[in-house]
């Protein structure tokens, strides 16, 4: 899927292989099931729900899990590389 310069409302879209540019979307149900990757760039989102399926979902739970049993600070690294848009390390102290 390509979508470029488009207002896209009340639709499921599913993001895997999918490339969004300077796109508006409302009332969009967005599903990432992290089989391919995607790219999402200058668009908004407007009342979306998002939903993690498969390896998305297995990934976040993990990283859940490594929060509650003692690895806070692999998380609290990994989300703070990802908002400063900064290389996610493979290995963290």
């Amino acid at each position: 899927m390509f979508v470029e310069n488009a207002t896209i409302e009340d639709k499921t879209i599913y993001l895997d292989g999918a490339t969004i540019h300077n796109c508006t979307l409302r009332r969009c149900k967005l599903v990432i099931n992290g089989l391919m990757p995607f790219s999402i760039s200058h668009s908004h989102f407007e009342n979306c729900s998002w939903t993690f399926n498969g390896p998305a979902a297995q990934t976040l739970q993990q990283l859940k899990l490594l929060n509650q049993g003692g690895a806070s600070s692999i998380v609290k690294g990994v989300v703070n590389a990802i908002l400063k848009d900064e290389e996610i390390p493979n290995i963290m102290h």
